[in-house]
């Protein structure tokens, strides 16, 4: 009998080989999974007898080029619950199907990493950390600062901003909000206060973003935005990275107007190694670790075997 020939892209993490439980199924199918990232003729080459093609969010994009390149495939298993680099259309005019393996609660990750770039940023940990390599007990002229009494602006307050503002109140801090449909009703529902995106940004001392990302809020930080942050206020994003004119962005660092940015979303992933960011010490990055963790990607696995299962039978 001949097995049907599953490939799984950017396992980057080398969690899933050990974790997808094969045990209904194992003499069914040949499942290649890919830890690194494929782009070009490896990525064709990966693909090419495939019949169905496991997606890891959204590190690899499938559109009509791809798809020319599996000749073979007939299903699509997306993890998550939308992939926005998926041409649906293009997967559908070639006769392939899609199915969605839904995983943990990525909102709290999300929620925690956020918290995670903010403290980490504002605090200023390298400043604090004594290690094998900074072993000076204290930094002279350096004493941080307290988040209490200090304003989180939270652009965008969805089910992830709601859980980021709440943590900010435990630390005593004062939460404002804006986003594109935003009325003071719905934002003291949630305990805090509702302004504009530009008094918002020139009052707040940590920014954090939280926008879902659409025609109305790519690039809706831009030159003119950037120019009006509080002197040693933060940015952070843990949302997108398209939220953000790049070009803008560099500017904005390079020239002190943006004093400091805590980032882990980009929009190249992995991050190209000639990356402006890598030269600029006002820029804390993550690797796009707000949806990982050991508990998302467990039911990941879990539902890519029920989606296997379904599909084979």
């Amino acid at each position: 009998m001949n097995k049907t020939k599953i490939v799984m892209l950017d396992d980057w993490e080398n969690y899933f080989t050990s974790h997808i439980d094969q045990s209904t199924f194992a003499d069914r199918v040949e499942l290649q999974v890919y830890q690194e990232s494929l782009v070009g003729d490896k990525l064709y080459q990966a693909i090419k007898e495939a019949e169905v093609i496991i997606l890891l969010r959204e590190r690899t994009a499938v559109d009509t080029d791809f798809i020319a390149h599996a000749p073979h495939l007939k299903h699509i298993i997306c993890t998550g619950n939308q992939v926005r680099n998926l041409d649906s259309a293009a997967a559908a005019k070639a006769g392939i199907s899609t199915s969605f393996a839904k995983g943990g609660d990525s909102k709290s990750s999300t929620c925690e990493l956020a918290w995670t770039l903010i403290l980490s940023a504002y605090k200023q940990l390298d400043k604090l950390r004594i290690s094998p390599t900074q072993r000076q007990w204290r930094q002279a002229d350096f004493v941080p600062s307290s988040l209490k009494n200090k304003q989180l602006g939270v652009i965008g307050l969805g089910s992830i901003g709601q859980k980021v503002a709440t943590v900010a109140k435990a630390f005593g801090m004062k939460v404002v909000c804006w986003s594109p449909n935003m009325t003071p009703e719905r934002a003291a529902e949630n305990g805090v206060e509702a302004m504009s995106l530009e008094e918002l940004i020139s009052s707040s001392d940590v920014v954090s973003i939280h926008l879902v990302l659409g025609e109305t809020t790519r690039h809706i930080l831009n030159a003119q935005t950037l120019s009006l942050f509080k002197k040693e206020s933060v940015l952070v994003n843990t949302s997108r990275a398209e939220i953000i004119d790049p070009k803008a962005l560099i500017t904005a660092l390079t020239n002190g107007q943006l004093p400091f940015y805590a980032t882990d979303v980009f929009e190249e992933e992995p991050l190209p190694s000639e990356h402006p960011f890598y030269s600029l010490d006002n820029v804390l990055m993550t690797a796009h670790y707000g949806f990982v963790a050991a508990e998302v990607y467990q039911l990941f696995a879990e539902n890519i075997s029920k989606e296997i299962k379904a599909y084979l039978d």
